[in-house]
């Protein structure tokens, strides 16, 4: 008898924000070995998934995201995770890896231990370590090493945007290219009041950057169109080894992150680094346009690429939301195809 409907059970967790939704059951076991193979084969054959939880009716939050638990092949790795947005798939992401280990935790997929305790997980770019630091049950902070470094692959750069006149930019690799623009050179204070015009010009300069930028990594090589863009504004000093920065991430096509994000965090420290304004030890407190805040550690600078790298580990905190089933009937017109009713237990 044809599948009529299925069933999605989610953790939904927010971090500084940003709300996504952490798939625990509900999903076959991907083929694939890596979880790389794994979201290839999510991307390829099944994407209805991503549609149905982020798409309107059911989606449609402006700084929204989905995370599938998957099993890990990573030796000693506890759980992977494909992480899903509104541009695809990313490799990594910051604020998802911090939402999928609060959600494993607190929701009991994995063993909570009092005090600090390490957990290694796989995104489809790899391995990262996770330090929740747990107390009474609740994940107090979550902090994370991504396995890469963080770099200026291009500076100085000037594009003629219609409408907006010449936009002065940065590139900056921190597990994805983003495109950093001073957020004051073009009257913004990277407040709550300017997200819907930050997330405007931003788009803006993605469609004038498409073809005319080249997002290339020296190792990694190419990766694809401006889908990136981080606001930036000046730092200012907390003491001696704390600098505060106002940050915005937009992301194609909609997204404004309500947090400040891991990337983004990643991103303002590798320009700073790159200027001299940071230096190995020290530490970036990065606040969003709805002034919620990351802390990102400096702990490594070495030589990289075209010039300087660093090595960042981020922390920020996160909160359960909501835990729910998601109902999926097929009979429904507004229920997306694209293999979703073949990847569903």
């Amino acid at each position: 008898m044809p599948k009529k409907q299925g069933k999605i059970r989610t953790v939904d967790v927010h971090t500084g924000g940003d709300v996504h939704q952490i798939i625990v059951d509900g999903v076959i076991d991907l083929p694939g070995r890596t979880v790389g193979d794994k979201m290839a084969y999510l991307k390829n054959n099944g994407d209805g998934l991503r549609r149905l939880l982020l798409h309107e009716p059911r989606g449609g939050h402006p700084s929204h995201y989905a995370d599938l638990v998957v099993a890990p092949s990573i030796p000693g790795a506890k759980a992977g995770f494909v992480i899903m947005e509104y541009m695809g798939y990313p490799l990594y992401s910051g604020s998802n890896t911090m939402a999928t280990a609060i959600a494993l935790l607190e929701d009991g997929h994995l063993p909570m231990a009092e005090g600090r305790q390490d957990v290694l997980l796989e995104s489809p770019g790899g391995a990262v370590t996770v330090t929740a630091n747990c107390r009474d049950g609740k994940v107090i902070d979550v902090s994370y090493k991504p396995d890469s470094t963080a770099f200026v692959a291009q500076k100085g750069l000037s594009l003629d945007v219609p409408g907006r006149g010449a936009v002065k930019f940065d590139v900056v690799w921190s597990g994805c290219f983003y495109s950093l623009i001073d957020g004051p050179s073009h009257g913004f204070a990277l407040t709550k009041s300017e997200e819907a015009e930050l997330g405007a010009f931003a788009l803006d300069f993605m469609a004038a950057a498409r073809d005319k930028i080249p997002y290339r990594h020296f190792e990694l090589g190419d990766q694809g169109p401006a889908v990136f863009v981080l606001w930036t504004g000046p730092a200012f000093r907390i003491d001696d080894q704390t600098l505060g920065r106002r940050i915005s991430p937009v992301v194609y096509p909609k997204s404004v992150s309500r947090c400040p994000s891991g990337t983004g965090t990643t991103a303002a420290i590798a320009q700073l680094v790159e200027r001299g304004e940071m230096r190995s030890g020290d530490r970036l407190k990065a606040i969003s346009c709805w002034d919620t805040e990351f802390e990102g550690h400096c702990y490594e600078v070495l030589p990289y690429g075209p010039g300087v790298g660093c090595r960042v580990e981020v922390t920020g905190d996160g909160w359960i939301i909501a835990r729910k089933e998601v109902i999926v009937n097929f009979d429904d017109p507004l229920t997306p195809g694209d293999g979703l009713k073949e990847i569903l237990a």
